[in-house]
């Protein structure tokens, strides 16, 4: 696409974005501090921990059922 027609598109669309989110992030961690250690399958990456969907609690230590 030309440069000249697509940052208009750009600025559009990211003022639609500013002005219907319900809030704002002003700041992110950028580590997580902590982790129960009945959570089993996590594992450190460059960006922080692995998918939540690949964790899980071992039959013997889960609180809930």
């Amino acid at each position: 696409m030309d440069e000249s027609k697509r940052m208009p598109l750009w600025r559009k669309a990211h003022a639609i974005a500013y002005d219907d989110q319900p809030y704002t992030f002003i700041a992110f961690s950028k580590a997580l501090v902590f982790m129960d250690n009945r959570f089993e399958n996590v594992q450190r990456v460059r960006l922080g921990l692995n998918s939540p969907g690949e964790w899980f609690v071992p039959a013997s230590r889960q609180r809930y059922k």
